[in-house]
């Protein structure tokens, strides 16, 4: 499934729906695929390959 565009309308008169939550689940889904792309260190500065983890590390290091 693709990302969909969220819903930001929501009032009283018409709340969150199972499907806006199935939504939500999904586009949760597709961020968390854009953050473990796998990325190339031709430098060897990183031990990690994907986004998130190297990013982290990254954190870690700089403190």
């Amino acid at each position: 499934m693709a990302w969909q565009t969220p819903k930001t309308d929501w009032n009283i008169e018409t709340p969150p729906t199972y499907n806006d939550f199935n939504r939500i689940e999904q586009n949760e889904v597709e961020l968390k695929k854009a953050a473990t792309i796998d990325i190339a260190d031709s430098g060897g500065y990183l031990t990690m390959t994907n986004v998130e983890d190297a990013l982290a590390e990254i954190y870690t290091k700089s403190r």
